[in-house]
């Protein structure tokens, strides 16, 4: 008798976990924005960026501050210095409040050298904030925060 009333409370769990971890459509809505800005930076596709990144649109990767003409004009000539390969975002968290939103999670890349012969990619890691705009029905991006995750230290 104890074993069905244990497969009854592990089910009941499961099923308040996944109610718990479920995204509003609003919320899903911030996170294809992000899937999309993950495709058009694999491709540099500078008309992408220079419609969803807010007017008055800041970044601050690495701790250096760039506007939205810097973060444009780094997309169009990118590809010259290091190639990406890969991009994954996993937005960990999502916050709505009115035409606002903020989204928090890592950032996993590949990319490579283009100008070194049998160059071996580079991989990192890196957390992100990202505050956005609602414009219209549109989400634009209008501050983010970008910083490498560093690797472990060996014990």
């Amino acid at each position: 008798m104890k074993t069905p009333r244990l497969l009854l409370i592990t089910l009941l769990l499961a099923v308040v976990a996944l109610t718990a971890s479920a995204r509003t459509p609003e919320e899903q809505s911030v996170v294809d924005f992000l899937d999309a800005y993950d495709r058009a930076y694999v491709a540099s596709d500078k008309a992408f960026f220079e419609e969803n990144f807010h007017t008055d649109y800041r970044a601050f990767v690495e701790g250096e501050l760039k506007t939205k003409a810097d973060a444009l004009k780094w997309i169009e000539t990118k590809d010259a210095e290091e190639r990406t390969l890969e991009l994954s975002t996993t937005t960990d968290r999502v916050r709505i409040a009115g035409d606002m939103a903020v989204a928090t999670g890592t950032i996993a890349w590949k990319s490579v050298n283009p100008t070194k012969e049998n160059a071996t990619p580079k991989t990192g890691t890196e957390h992100f904030t990202v505050v956005m705009v609602k414009d219209g029905n549109a989400w634009r991006a209008w501050s983010e925060h970008i910083s490498q995750v560093k690797a472990a230290k060996p014990q």
